[in-house]
């Protein structure tokens, strides 16, 4: 379901990190076999708000580029959105403390990321949506709109101007207090 290759996403996905002000991007490529995904991507967020923005980043990536993935998870300082063979995790610089997920892959490798991106082709434009124009229909034929008759809509009676033309009436008369 890919467009783009594994390494990519991973490095895309860093690139959004980086894009949304996160600090301490780093990629991990996993040795094969080690889990069932072959990149993590961990950043720190100065806040929830920021983890949120940057985790939203890489999913809406993911979406444009037509990338499997799952929903964005997390909260309360973790965020993290799976791109099934990439994982990216965005946490506050406390919870990075307390978790010390970057230990976790004792046998990953970390990617030179300035040389990577230095690199990285960008990203295909997402595809513009197709617009199609239909005629308005009405009794399932197309309608000519210099052919409709508004004649009809002259008959409706003015009800602003008949009372417009009470109070002037009332006024001309001298009457001030109606």
């Amino acid at each position: 379901m890919a467009s783009l290759p594994i390494r990519a996403v991973a490095l895309h996905s860093a690139r959004c990190l980086l894009d949304k002000g996160c600090e301490d991007v780093r990629v991990m490529e996993l040795p094969d076999g080690t889990a069932i995904f072959d990149f993590v991507v961990l950043g720190t967020a100065r806040s929830d708000r920021q983890a949120n923005a940057a985790v939203d980043a890489v999913y809406r990536m993911c979406k444009h580029q037509k990338i499997g993935h799952l929903p964005v998870e997390g909260g309360s300082g973790w965020s993290l959105v799976d791109c099934l063979d990439t994982v990216v995790h965005v946490m506050t610089a406390e919870n990075r403390d307390r978790y010390a997920i970057d230990t976790l892959w004792k046998q990953a490798r970390d990617l030179d990321l300035d040389k990577e991106l230095k690199k990285l082709a960008p990203l295909p434009l997402p595809p513009k949506p197709h617009r199609v124009r239909t005629p308005r229909l009405v009794d399932s034929e197309a309608v000519d709109a210099d052919a409709i008759d508004l004649t009809a809509l002259d008959t409706v009676p003015d009800t602003d101007a008949d009372t417009d033309a009470g109070t002037d009436a009332a006024d001309k008369d001298g009457d001030e207090d109606a």
